[in-house]
């Protein structure tokens, strides 16, 4: 199993098979999470470099003389007409003050930092993805029953309809009956653009693109039920292992090594 850094089995309480799906998916594709990911690649390479300059620097390099000396010239010449050079070079800094020290300890935090950063981002991919998926879920449900309240604000207004053409009632009453039936009408187009905008979000969150919209199975809000347990008081540690309380209190320690 995959760590995510969150309580993902909390989300088991719903028992269901395709809520879990998308969350899952949310986890692995979130553009936000694929970059708190990086964070955490790119501070521990930076903490290495660091590391990396603790050790004495060695350099070697290789050189070639020829020269050219007229036979003659120089009288019982015993000078080489070529040579080879080696030079070394060995250098170590020595921290004497801590300094390279503490910037490397700081580089260590600044990884703890990134993976709170990426926990945060996991739990709220999660939860917005929760949020999507049962606010869509519910919507469907409201849709269907709204549609059914369309259809017999519809045909009342049929029958009274032929009812103002036989001279049975008035205009006004037609009218009345004709704005009923608009609002119920404007009330299911507001339900259908609503739950458009919860599935686009969806689609957004788990990696989808919102043409593949239609490809989203969402089960019946009526089959959603929790079935976990509310606490009654939450206890402190569970407040400060926050994400965002032990980020803070991470970037305290660093500012204390500036």
């Amino acid at each position: 199993a995959k760590n995510y850094y969150i309580n993902l089995d909390w989300f088991k309480n719903f028992n269901d098979e395709n809520l879990m799906k998308y969350i899952c998916l949310a986890l692995e594709n979130n553009k936000d999470i694929l970059i708190a990911k990086q964070n955490i690649l790119k501070s521990r390479q930076e903490r290495n470099l660091l590391i990396s300059d603790e050790f004495p620097n060695l350099n070697i390099g290789s050189d070639y003389l020829l020269l050219k000396i007229p036979k003659g010239s120089i009288p019982n010449n015993d000078i080489q007409t070529n040579s080879y050079a080696l030079p070394l070079d060995v250098k170590w800094e020595l921290d004497y003050l801590g300094k390279k020290y503490d910037k490397i300890k700081q580089a260590k935090l600044d990884i703890k930092i990134a993976k709170e950063d990426l926990r945060a981002s996991n739990l709220i991919v999660a939860t917005d993805t929760a949020n999507a998926y049962l606010n869509v879920s519910n919507l469907e449900k409201l849709i269907k029953l709204q549609t059914q309240r369309k259809e017999i604000y519809e045909e009342f207004l049929k029958r009274k309809t032929k009812m103002y053409e036989t001279g049975v009632i008035s205009s006004v009453e037609l009218n009345e009956t004709n704005k009923l039936f608009e609002e119920e009408k404007n009330t299911l187009e507001n339900l259908k653009k609503e739950r458009a905008s919860f599935i686009t979000e969806l689609c957004y969150l788990i990696g989808y693109t919102p043409y593949e919209a239609d490809n989203i199975t969402v089960s019946s809000f009526d089959k959603i039920e929790y079935t976990g347990i509310y606490p009654e008081i939450l206890k402190g540690d569970i407040v400060l292992n926050r994400p965002d309380i032990i980020k803070f209190d991470i970037e305290i320690q660093k500012k204390k090594l500036d």
